[in-house]
């Protein structure tokens, strides 16, 4: 629906900016989408459309003409008035952000910026909880539907009625994540709903890297992150796997061993995930090395060995310390670039861990 911004008529219905008055401007009403920090917060595009067979003549000295449908005011005879409904297309970021500081009233409320959490001392942070389209949905205090989940331009998105919502990923001085949605306004005309349509159909993202390949290595590192989190959390929330026996060695496992699931898994009491690059293990170029599982039984103690460059999950538990490790590793960009999207506690390089360049912690009392 449409809104007065501004002017006379602020916050009332609107066809345009002519109905609000005084410098009042006629937008989308964003409240629908469940945004609070602002009146227009993260908005990219707007499109205001009016199909000319939507329009009707609203006023004439004709009688007969009223109601008729209209090009222009001359169609509408003497004093005749040709208006038409408006339609509005909608394209916006919301962030993966929250207040984590500020006015009270606005903890744990999404944001873009620290002023949005207060004038001064504000902080908005990522919340990792938003990695997932759905948990993003879920956490929103707008009115919710039986949203479907559907796929743009390669990432995960739901669709609940006239708007949708994607999850993608940007890179400009850091990489950071966003929920993007789209959104028609209700009983829109058939043409504007064509229009909308073919937008959805040719949305794209990550406009500012231009090689495919690294397109591609930036939405596999988006599922790592979310397995990351999810491994985060087991670690954070279980007793730990420590590998007593039941893997090839002591304490380790790594995603292509039957451990992973059948010890690790099982003691966590957790689905265990697996690195979106099928059998991306890469192995030190020992001969004697399984190539299937990077474990030559005959080298002690660390039979295991692996190369730079592997695609797999890894899990350690270290007796000295009592601390369970989750490893991966981040295709794209430098593993620092990616700071910013790990939050809180436990997340390290991950240099000493099994070849990989990201980790998550825990040490157990």
């Amino acid at each position: 629906s449409l809104e007065c911004n501004g002017g006379t008529r602020d916050g009332l219905a609107c066809k345009s900016s002519t109905d609000c008055l005084s410098s009042g401007v006629c937008e989308l009403d964003v409240a629908e989408f469940g945004h609070t920090t602002g009146r227009t917060p993260g908005l990219l595009k707007e499109i205001f459309l009016t199909q000319q067979y939507s329009k009707t003549c609203k006023q004439s000295d004709d009688p007969d003409l009223v109601g008729t449908t209209c090009l222009t005011n001359l169609d509408c005879g003497a004093n005749g008035k040709c208006v038409g409904e408006i339609d509005a297309i909608g394209i916006r970021s919301l962030g993966l952000k929250w207040c984590t500081a500020g006015d009270s009233d606005k903890i744990s409320s999404t944001c873009l910026l620290d002023t949005d959490c207060a004038a001064t001392g504000g902080k908005c942070e990522t919340n990792p909880d938003y990695f997932s389209v759905r948990n993003w949905y879920q956490a929103q205090s707008f009115i919710k539907g039986n949203p479907n989940s559907v796929s743009i331009d390669d990432f995960d998105g739901l669709q609940d009625g006239r708007t949708i919502y994607v999850n993608a990923p940007n890179h400009s001085s850091e990489i950071f994540n966003n929920v993007y949605l789209i959104s028609i306004n209700d009983k829109a005309h058939a043409d504007s709903v064509e229009i909308y349509n073919q937008l959805v159909e040719n949305w794209r993202f990550l406009a500012n890297i231009t090689n495919d390949e690294d397109k591609d290595k930036l939405r596999r590192d988006l599922l790592r992150v979310n397995d990351a989190y999810y491994m985060a959390d087991l670690l954070t929330n279980r007793e730990p796997a420590k590998l007593e026996s039941g893997s090839f060695q002591k304490g380790v496992s790594i995603s292509s061993w039957p451990s992973w699931n059948q010890a690790v898994g099982h003691d966590l009491r957790g689905s265990m995930p697996n690195d979106p690059v099928p059998s991306g293990i890469i192995c030190a170029s020992d001969p004697l090395l399984n190539q299937d599982t990077c474990w030559d039984p005959a080298k002690a103690p660390w039979q295991y060995q692996c190369d730079a460059g592997s695609q797999f999950y890894a899990y350690t538990f270290n007796t000295n310390d009592n601390t369970a490790t989750f490893g991966f590793n981040l295709e794209y960009a430098s593993a620092s670039d990616w700071n910013k999207v790990f939050v809180g506690t436990g997340w390290g390089d991950g240099a000493s861990l099994l070849c990989m360049n990201k980790s998550f912690q825990r040490t157990y009392p």
